[in-house]
């Protein structure tokens, strides 16, 4: 279940998997879903996404 955090104003839900950031909670449920079951993220998914984790800046998204 993505987790919740209010920042500035904005609702945003993160992927516990790895850590996206989502306006929509469809689309951070997407992507746990999809990091779950492929041990890695979709840049279909992750396209959507608001903010990136620190620890993923400047390395490649597996595709998939």
């Amino acid at each position: 279940m993505p987790r919740e955090l209010r920042r500035s104003g904005l609702r945003y839900y993160i992927c516990e998997v790895c850590g996206f950031a989502y306006l929509e909670r469809a689309q951070a449920r997407a992507c746990e879903e999809f990091c779950t079951r492929y041990h890695g993220c979709s840049i279909d998914i992750t396209q959507h996404a608001v903010e990136v984790p620190k620890s993923r800046r400047g390395r490649r998204v597996k595709h998939g």
